[in-house]
């Protein structure tokens, strides 16, 4: 696991959307191994999905250093180069299993 990089590295974004830390109930499916997205509570008592923005760094194996390759890492939504050693390789990160 020490080989992964944290799966939201975007500092500069609100990884949880528009409504951010006024977030007062938040629920994550596990049915896509909770990379789908989001269900966040709005003022009416509903609760609205926010889908996961895609962040994706490569398009080519050209683009990442030699001993990486570009897949769809951390999930099919986004394209991230990866170790090689990591192909079709089960990776944990919490309760999230991963197949780059």
């Amino acid at each position: 696991m020490k080989d992964l990089e944290p799966l939201i590295t975007k500092e500069d974004s609100n990884a949880w959307g528009a409504v951010g830390s006024e977030i007062q109930n938040l629920w994550v499916s596990p049915l896509y191994n909770f990379q789908d997205g989001w269900w966040a509570e709005t003022a009416d008592g509903k609760f609205k999905e926010t889908d996961k923005e895609s962040d994706n760094r490569c398009f080519e194996n050209e683009q990442c250093p030699t001993d990486e390759c570009c897949a769809t890492f951390p999930d099919t939504n986004n394209r991230r180069c990866t170790k090689r050693t990591n192909d079709k390789k089960e990776l944990f990160v919490g309760p999230v299993k991963i197949i780059p």
